[in-house]
Order: C-alpha cells, then sequence, then structure tokens
C-alpha cells in the first residue's frame, strides 16, 4: 500500500476542485492506503490530523490594497509553505504527492521542497493556469480569449483579464513568467491529470513538451454505486453550480423569460446573483446554496440539468452528477462539455452564448415523450456508470502512481 500526499490550497469544499481533493482521498483510503493532507490554515477547514502543518493563510484576493502591496513576493514565493511541508515530509516521508490547486498561495516553492525529497509529483489539472495567467481563457469582456498562446502572458495585462483589474492582471501575469523561467511545469511535474480531453488538447497545444507526462481520467462520482436514477419527466429545468459571469447564466435567464410556461430552478449562489434574480421572470426560481440530499433530490426530481457555460468548461461536476441520477443535460458546445453530453445520448447540446439555441432545445426536451424521455435517462445513467464509477476511476490512478514509482 501507498502513501500519498494531498495537497490543495483549501482543506474545505469551496468548489469542484476541493470536492475532487477530498473525493480523490477518500477513494484511495478505501482501497487501503494511506492519505495525508497539505493545505493552508483556514478557519473553514475540516478537521485533520495533519493540520499542524498547515501554511499560514495569506489569501491575497481578500486583502486590502495595501495588504496585497507587502505581500505580493509571497504570491510568487511561498516560504511559510516551503517551511511546514518541509516538516511534514520529514515525519510522514510520503511515497507520492499529488497536487490539486496550488498557485497563487502554496505556490512553486512546495515544488522544489517535493523534488529535494526526491517525491514523485502528479498534478489533477482543474483549469488552464499553467497556460493562461488568467486561468479561465476569458478576458474583460468575459469573451473566450486566447491572446497569450506563445507564453504571452503580458496580453493579460493590457486585457486586465483578473478581476477586470490592472493590478491583479500584472501580479498574474508576473507570476506566470516567474513560474515559466524558475519552475517549468514539464520540468517539475512527473505526471499531469487531465480531467477532460479537451483540456489535454490545449495544454499540449500550448506546450508540446507536456505531451510526455500527460494523462487522462474523468472526475468520478464516489456515490455512483449507492444512487438510484429517476427516469421519469420531472416539471422542471435545474442549474446547479457557481453564479458567475462565465457560466452562461444570463442567456439562460433570457431564454426561459421567452418560455414563461416552463418552470426553471437556479442551485447556487455566487457574484452574480443580485443581478441575475432582478433579471429573471416569474418561472424562474432561486434556491440557493443546496449541497448533499438537499441538492441530490432537486436534480432527482428535476426533467433536465442545464449547463450554459460560455468558458472552456473542463469536466463539470453538476454534469457528472446529474448522468449519475439518470437525469439528461442541455449543455453548451464549449470545452469539455461535448465530451460528456453526448448528443441524443446523454442529452443536447447547443452553440455557447446562443439564446435562441438555447431555447429550441429546452422546447425539444420539454416536449419529449415519456417513452423517449425514458430512453435518454436510461442512456444517461449507464453513461455515467461506464466513465464516471469509482473502480474505473480508481484503476487509472492507481497505474499512474504505479508506472511513476517504477520509474
Amino acid at each position: 500500500m501507498l502513501k500519498i500526499l494531498q495537497i490543495n490550497k483549501y482543506h474545505y469544499i469551496r468548489g469542484g476542485s476541493d470536492s475532487v481533493y477530498f473525493n480523490t482521498a477518500n477513494l484511495l483510503r478505501e482501497y487501503g492506503h494511506q492519505v495525508i493532507h497539505f493545505a493552508m490554515d483556514f478557519s473553514e477547514n475540516e478537521l485533520c490530523s495533519e493540520s499542524n502543518f498547515f501554511a499560514s493563510n495569506n489569501d491575497f484576493t481578500k486583502q486590502s490594497l495595501i495588504q496585497k502591496m507587502s505581500n505580493i513576493p509571497s504570491f510568487f514565493y511561498n516560504r511559510d509553505a516551503a517551511e511546514r511541508l518541509k516538516e511534514l515530509i520529514e515525519i510522514e516521508r510520503p511515497d507520492i504527492a499529488h497536487l490539486h490547486i496550488f498557485y497563487g498561495s502554496l505556490t512553486s516553492s512546495i515544488l522544489k521542497v517535493l523534488k529535494e525529497y526526491k517525491v514523485p509529483i502528479v498534478v489533477s489539472v482543474h483549469d488552464y493556469k499553467f497556460v493562461c495567467s488568467a486561468y479561465l481563457f476569458l478576458n474583460n469582456k468575459n469573451e473566450v480569449c486566447e491572446k497569450c498562446e506563445g507564453k504571452k502572458h503580458y496580453q493579460g495585462i493590457v486585457n486586465k483579464c483578473v478581476k477586470g483589474s490592472r493590478l491583479f492582471s500584472t501580479v498574474f501575469a508576473l507570476e506566470a513568467y516567474y513560474r515559466d523561467t524558475f519552475y517549468p511545469i514539464h520540468k517539475m511535474f512527473d505526471r499531469l491529470i487531465f480531467v477532460s480531453k479537451f483540456s489535454a488538447t490545449i495544454h499540449n497545444k500550448y506546450n508540446r513538451e507536456l505531451q510526455h507526462i500527460t494523462s487522462h481520467l474523468y472526475n468520478f462520482d464516489p456515490l455512483l454505486n449507492s444512487k438510484i436514477a429517476n427516469n421519469k419527466k420531472g416539471d422542471y429545468f435545474l442549474y446547479a453550480g457557481r453564479l458567475s459571469k462565465e457560466k452562461g447564466l444570463k442567456t439562460l435567464i433570457q431564454a426561459f423569460a421567452k418560455l414563461p410556461n416552463i418552470q426553471l430552478k437556479i442551485a447556487g449562489t455566487g457574484e452574480e446573483m443580485e443581478s441575475l434574480i432582478l433579471e429573471a421572470t416569474n418561472n424562474v426560481e432561486f434556491l440557493g446554496f443546496l449541497k448533499g440530499e438537499e441538492l441530490q433530490n432537486v436534480i432527482l426530481n428535476a426533467s433536465f440539468v442545464v449547463t450554459p457555460s460560455e468558458w472552456y468548461e473542463n469536466n463539470p461536476m453538476a454534469v457528472i452528477e446529474a448522468l449519475t441520477l439518470g437525469k439528461p443535460v442541455i449543455g453548451a458546445n464549449i470545452g469539455g462539455i461535448p465530451e460528456i453530453v453526448i448528443e441524443n445520448t446523454s442529452g443536447f447540446l447547443f452553440s455557447h452564448g446562443s439564446e435562441e439555441e438555447l431555447k429550441l432545445s429546452i422546447l425539444k426536451a420539454n416536449q419529449l415523450s415519456d417513452e423517449d424521455y425514458l430512453t435518454l435517462s436510461v442512456a444517461s445513467r449507464k453513461f455515467a456508470e461506464e466513465h464516471f464509477s469509482p473502480g474505473k476511476h480508481y484503476e487509472g490512478l492507481i497505474k499512474i502512481y504505479t508506472d511513476l514509482l517504477e520509474k
């Protein structure tokens, strides 16, 4: 059995990547491996026996302007994180390190420590931070942008790609140049795990040197085997996830404004919530943040889950959770979505940002007969079982680990 060090900025669930971090750790424990954790010290963190080694909380995004300016060096190189990790490794001596989100917080400093102790480094790639300094491939106008191709990170400054701020954009761009110069990822990492084929393709397009360390492994649903699908149509459509600009929610709200007799429920919170509530018509209901059994029940009783993203969505957990419950998905044809929303099999696709195409897809879905819906629902669950099962994920993950250790 292996001793695996799981590393992530947060040791609590704040988003999809954090869920993957916890799911991976729990899966490995179920198969008898020992898992240890390293993260930053947030008050929201889950209880953890390694928390005494966690790096001091230095969340750049939540600081005042004066604090940001004084703490800029730690955004590039976090000495405290390096020292704390060194102490943990001295005691635990892990066989392998599996990293999730760490840039801009734990920073490249931890890579130097892992290399020093000759711990193989595996990274789950949850976003596009390695090739886009703003990590979303979106400019300040919320448009998909690839002007940074060729390591032209200065384009992020020109277009104010990070939070519409010249300061944030400059810091993120400089961090990318620093990382490319002193910690090039093709030399620092032993294996990259991409959770969509699209992500793997675009990373290799931007950096061909990554091809020899590239693997692909979809996210998984840890509860899939215990879930019972609902193959009956519900009486509403559902969006579940973060309420932010890149998620295409304005387009979704506008489409439902033209479909007053069809109900939409929105589960989630985020910076766009107030503006969306003001724009929504009477057939749209906001449920707020839901999780666990409460969220599962809302998905189970829906007809379709809608994922109208307008960015290079990677491998959205909202889609995975829907399919495992036998709920087909209406998804934007962008990023990794069309890999798992298969037209007429696990749902329907529409051109991202197209209010008219989305409206037509909703009408098409709403008019399905019970028999046609049953066919789609059964196929959705079958697709989930074939691609998102814990057992299949473990087989792929442990092969990556053992291949590295054998080398």
